[in-house]
């Protein structure tokens, strides 16, 4: 925030369980500009202690990778400034115990050339050890780190030096820093992303994957095994796919997964919203939502966590077209993603809608095909997507279409289903 300018500084706020403010607190001097990370930049590191990485500019132009310690109260215990070569940001923290806490972000140094930095600190910002990884030519950017008993993983994205070509790039080290290896995911175009350790000891990759030059981007979540097998990989296709990605994801011990992200709406119209999805322990959509974070502005996510009545909670920011300025964002939600407990479906997309609104699905119930019609396209649109989900939430169709379509059922299972089109639903029974 920019309480004084040229000034900017980081803020950090206490909420009640209904979202209500207990306190909120700037950090900073009043004329350096500080920056929090952009993903998990604050965790908490004991019952009394919590830690923000982020950067400074200071006004000699250096720019600083930075820590804060502070208590439930919000009174600093300490900051620290690392002045290693060239200059640094950090993004994102893990804690693996009170006095072993990973900070990552990236370095930039010399000739354009970005690598990613990663340490280990005490509970007093006393570095462990200190590393950089990349390669020359190379540009490396670190978002995410984690961590368990025998491994750490560090999630970002790299790319060659000048070129917007990048991919989804994760670095396997020990607890020492050690690099063992490296992989990258991608496209053939602009990727990113990162990395978290699983309960089972495998890798969860997630992101942004763009496969052309069009700027359309889906988003994006594999499983890999610590020797870099692919497990299982899936995309999640929303009705435009402009940048959309998962940003931050939770996998459980049954595992299942968690992610939240953004995804560009065109039937907002035309703005990045919120979503938050379930998957089965391979991948399969069990159940999405979707959320504004307020009407006709760009909502955005950062960090996504569960919370001690197993709901979950998504922070992020909001900002509207063309003004420079942006609002902080935090969603509180159940454990299916009902903003009201049992107030939405089980599924998590069809919501009730006005008669005049609603698809035509015939024959209904149908056995061999099914038509869909009754299309509603706004001025100047020619086609939209129709997907099709199943009584368990999991997308079993994707297609375009402009004005009606006829889908071949004869192999479904039989059940019901939900045709999804823009802000248009309708519900179809499949009976053999």
């Amino acid at each position: 925030s920019y309480p004084t300018y040229p000034g900017r500084n980081f803020f950090i706020i206490k909420i009640d369980v209904l979202g209500d403010t207990v306190w909120s607190k700037h950090y900073g001097n009043g004329h350096d500009g500080y920056y929090v990370g952009l993903i998990n930049s604050i965790n908490q590191v004991d019952s009394n202690k919590f830690i923000v990485a982020g950067s400074v500019n200071d006004t000699l132009g250096n720019t600083l990778g930075i820590i804060y310690m502070f208590n439930q109260s919000g009174d600093t215990l300490f900051t620290k400034r690392f002045n290693f070569t060239g200059e640094h940001i950090f993004n994102s923290t893990f804690v693996i115990s009170p006095d072993s806490i990973l900070v990552v972000g990236y370095t930039w140094i010399g000739s354009g050339n970005n690598n990613i930095i990663a340490m280990c600190v005490d509970s007093l910002g006393n570095i462990h050890w200190q590393n950089t990884y990349g390669d020359p030519g190379m540009d490396e950017f670190g978002y995410y780190i984690s961590a368990n008993t025998t491994d750490v993983l560090i999630g970002g994205r790299n790319a060659p030096v000048g070129n917007n070509v990048s991919d989804v790039y994760i670095i396997s080290c020990n607890l020492g820093g050690d690099q063992l290896w490296y992989e990258t995911f991608g496209e053939s175009y602009s990727d990113f992303g990162g990395g978290e350790i699983c309960p089972d000891g495998n890798y969860l990759v997630h992101g942004s994957m763009q496969p052309d030059t069009a700027g359309s981007a889906y988003a994006y979540l594999a499983k890999i095994s610590p020797s870099q097998n692919v497990l299982w990989e899936k995309v999640f296709p929303f009705n435009y796919q402009q940048t959309d990605a998962i940003v931050s994801v939770i996998q459980f011990p049954s595992g299942e997964i968690v992610a939240a992200g953004q995804f560009f709406n065109t039937e907002s119209p035309d703005y990045y919203e919120c979503f938050l999805l379930k998957t089965d322990e391979n991948g399969e959509e069990l159940w999405r939502r979707t959320y504004r974070g307020r009407e006709g502005v760009h909502t955005y996510v950062a960090t996504l966590k569960q919370t001690a009545d197993n709901g979950f909670a998504i922070c992020g920011y909001v900002y509207p077209d063309g003004v420079n300025s942006q609002d902080g964002w935090l969603l509180k939600v159940d454990s299916v993603g009902c903003l009201v407990t049992n107030d939405c479906e089980p599924v998590g997309i069809i919501q009730p809608e006005a008669e005049t609104e609603k698809l035509l699905v015939y024959p209904n119930p149908a056995s061999q095909e099914f038509t869909v019609s009754n299309l509603i396209l706004r001025q100047g649109q020619h086609d939209k997507i129709v997907k099709i989900y199943n009584s368990i939430g999991q997308q079993v169709y994707l297609q375009p279409i402009n004005h009606e379509l006829s889908i071949n059922v004869a192999n479904w299972q039989n059940g019901i289903y939900y045709v999804v089109v823009g802000e248009q639903k309708a519900k179809i029974v499949v009976a053999h």
